[in-house]
């Protein structure tokens, strides 16, 4: 999976996590990359990246892509997107989240994109 352009990576990362293909999402990161759902506590690399997405795809999430905005400086994008995350815990009980993700993207030598922050709130 490869991004193109940046405004392909939300379609990407909807594609792999629908599929709780973990590989395939935490591949749309630069191998240095940070996920700062916490800003006093990022997540740096694709090992740690992959391990975290591991954590959260075994809560089956559902997820819907509503929208997405890209601001573009040369080799350097600025991505927010409006998503919406259903899960249901073992209960039956289940919660809604309604996230709005900004993702900074950078094209990589060989011309496709990855993110190289995601901050996920």
């Amino acid at each position: 999976m490869t991004a193109s352009n940046p405004q392909d990576l939300p379609a990407l990362f909807l594609r792999a996590l629908t599929a709780s293909d973990v590989d395939a999402a935490a591949s749309l990161y630069e191998p240095d990359g940070i996920v700062a759902a916490d800003p006093d506590r990022p997540v740096k690399g694709r090992p740690a990246i992959r391990a975290m997405l591991a954590g959260f795809l075994d809560q089956k999430p559902r997820w819907s892509l509503h929208d997405t905005e890209v601001v573009q400086a040369a080799d350097v994008a600025l991505l927010r997107s409006r998503w919406t995350v259903t899960m249901t815990d073992a209960a039956g009980v289940s919660t809604r989240l309604d996230v709005q993700p900004t993702l900074v993207a950078r094209r990589q030598a060989e011309g496709h994109w990855l993110v190289v922050i995601d901050r996920p709130a």
